[in-house]
């Protein structure tokens, strides 16, 4: 029987909670779970309980990356650079597929379609 090819994908996720179960019962008091809903539905009290575990001081600002944002990464957000580089990428890639496969070009697939 053939796997869905999201099959890996689940089962590391799965081993990765079971990893972090372990670790909870191994190493008491020394790891700190933070749930990705929860974080991004109310993120003040998982960030300022990460930041206890880690020895840092917790700042209200940490909570609005939006806000820092353009003060941190002036003039362009980080994902507009990664798109940037696709693009260069994917130009690169559809010119080595003309040179290669005789002047036909390379149809690029991208997480939007």
């Amino acid at each position: 029987m053939v796997e869905p090819p999201d099959h890996h994908s689940v089962s590391a996720w799965a081993q990765s909670i079971d990893y972090t179960d372990e670790a909870i019962r191994r190493w008491p008091g020394t790891v700190t779970r933070v749930q990705y809903e929860r974080l991004v539905a109310d993120p003040e009290p998982d960030l300022a309980a990460l930041c206890a575990a880690l020895g840092e001081d917790y700042h209200p600002a940490m909570a609005e990356p939006e806000r820092l944002a353009p003060v941190v990464v002036p003039g362009k957000l980080a994902c507009e650079h990664a798109r940037d580089d696709d693009d260069r990428a994917g130009r690169t890639m559809a010119r080595g597929a003309r040179t290669l496969g005789g002047g036909r070009s390379a149809r690029r697939s991208s997480p939007s379609g």
